[in-house]
């Protein structure tokens, strides 16, 4: 018998075709649902169920068609949950399901693996950027870089187990954990080898989620960071490491918190590394076509959060760049149809820096160029650049106002008040 695990908490954007992609293979899926207790006071002022997903989450395992159970409450940490799935599955071997990763199995090599009963198999997993492209391998120096060159070879995550070989506290081992790690028992041990060959590979599409479910997992990790580190930016938290979220939400409201992430955690800079580089994907369009819809629909959520945007007043950190997505040309005509992007700030601007950032399909792969801005008391105008060959894009404003509140809030303008009305039919926008 062939068990899955997964953990999940409201992360439905893609979870239906990651299921889809495993259930001819899996016999019993364990659920393993509910948030962390660390982020129980935040959720609890946004109004969320802290033991239940969003029905969206159930919709899409229904439509999976696996047999399920469900192990549903609030959790002291990823590895608690984690464990309490593995242990929860009934066959000798079981596979850790993320609700972004799309497998394509290699059913030689599956069956190789349990054939010959070996414990640990993995699966190629890089991160998709756009369709057809994904993350080469990082590059290194010396002889680590020449054997790159000479054996290319994708990143690689554990994702099938023996249970008969591999106990529960162990197999966490195996896996990549971005939070928690510190509280690893025995975190060097692996008694058994990873099989050479790997099983299978996984679409990775971490950052093809769109809005606002981008948004919830982005709030889980910058939260995490913060009971950690504090924030720079709020001047009675810097530095400090916190007990509860409290502290912050005594002084920052979770929804504008909530705002603050969107308006900046959504950019290029948070989502690729800084020696960024592109591969070509191995898998076929038509395997490709079973997901590549996803991607549309994340520059339709950029596209919604524009529109919101230009309807309210959002809240922003002065500390954090506030980033503006412009991929696609729904994105840019909701902001700014006449090739203007007009902010207005709540406090006059005393300075602002703006950068084009995009990612593009050739070397050097991420690149970033100043735009022609101006400002004037509380008005920010930019005039976007014309098209060019690019796979993302995004504008990435630096802004420090004359005030010195730690949030503030901005509003983009679609309309053309006095005294910037006229930039509309400049040559260009001055620089200042």
């Amino acid at each position: 018998m062939f068990s899955a695990y997964l953990t999940v908490y409201n992360d439905w954007d893609m979870l239906l075709s990651a299921l889809r992609s495993v259930a001819p293979y899996v016999d019993e899926l364990i659920v393993v649902d509910g948030a962390y207790q660390w982020m129980a006071p935040y959720l609890s002022a946004l109004g969320l169920d802290l033991v239940r997903s969003d029905s969206r989450v159930y919709d899409a395992i229904e439509s999976s068609g696996i047999p399920y159970r469900v192990i549903s409450r609030v959790w002291a940490n990823q590895l608690e949950k984690r464990i309490a799935g593995y242990s929860a599955c009934s066959g000798r071997y079981a596979c850790r399901i993320d609700a972004d990763e799309i497998i394509f199995f290699n059913e030689r090599e599956l069956e190789r693996f349990q054939s010959r009963g070996e414990a640990v198999a993995a699966v190629e997993m890089p991160t998709y950027i756009a369709p057809g492209w994904i993350m080469a391998p990082s590059r290194g120096s010396g002889l680590r870089e020449l054997w790159r060159r000479l054996r290319p070879q994708l990143p690689r995550q554990c994702f099938i187990f023996n249970r008969e070989k591999i106990p529960p506290n162990i197999h966490l081992n195996y896996l990549w954990l971005k939070r928690d790690a510190d509280k690893l028992q025995r975190r060097t041990e692996r008694p058994f080898p990873i099989t050479r060959r790997p099983v299978g590979f996984a679409a990775h599409l971490t950052v093809w989620r769109s809005w606002p479910a981008a948004n919830f997992r982005a709030e889980s990790y910058v939260l995490h960071h913060v009971l950690r580190h504090g924030l720079p930016w709020l001047p009675a938290l810097r530095g400090q490491r916190l007990d509860s979220l409290a502290a912050l939400l005594d002084i920052v409201p979770a929804q504008d918190f909530r705002e603050i992430i969107e308006a900046s955690r959504l950019g290029i800079t948070h989502m690729t590394s800084s020696d960024l580089a592109l591969a070509r994907t191995p898998l076929s369009p038509v395997e490709e076509a079973t997901f590549v819809g996803y991607y549309g629909a994340m520059f339709e959520g950029h596209a919604a959060l524009n529109r919101r945007m230009t309807q309210s007043p959002q809240h922003f950190a002065p500390g954090l760049p506030l980033v503006i997505d412009i991929s696609t040309r729904a994105c840019t005509e909701t902001l700014a149809p006449d090739g203007l992007l007009l902010l207005e700030f709540a406090h006059d601007v005393a300075r602002v820096k703006v950068e084009l950032r995009a990612i593009v399909p050739e070397p050097p792969w991420e690149t970033s160029t100043p735009l022609e801005r101006r400002r004037e008391g509380r008005l920010v105008v930019i005039r976007l650049p014309q098209p060019e060959e690019f796979l993302r894009r995004q504008i990435e404003l630096r802004v420090r106002t004359r005030s010195d509140e730690p949030v503030q809030t901005f509003r983009i303008r679609t309309e053309r008040p006095s005294p910037l009305a006229a930039f509309a039919g400049d040559a260009a926008v001055p620089v200042r």
